[in-house]
């Protein structure tokens, strides 16, 4: 949520979905500037999000984690 915040300070509109299998739908229907997930969300992780919606969403996609090992920027990447 801070994350949030920090982007409406600087006059972005920004929304959460708490659960990866229930952004999946909203990215693809609302079509939004800019996607940020986390790797650790319920529901479906930031990776399988950022799978299910890449064919039909264009726009950027920002995965978030806490730093715990290497492998997991090699996966955002691919």
């Amino acid at each position: 949520m801070r994350i949030q915040a920090l982007l409406r300070e600087q006059g972005f509109l920004a929304d959460i979905e708490g659960r990866g299998d229930r952004a999946i739908p909203r990215i693809l229907a609302e079509q939004p500037s800019l996607v940020v997930l986390d790797l650790m969300l319920p529901g479906a992780d930031g990776l399988a999000v950022c799978r299910k919606v890449r064919a039909g969403y264009s726009g950027p996609i920002l995965l978030l984690t806490a730093p715990h090992g290497g492998g997991d920027g090699v996966l955002g990447l691919e």
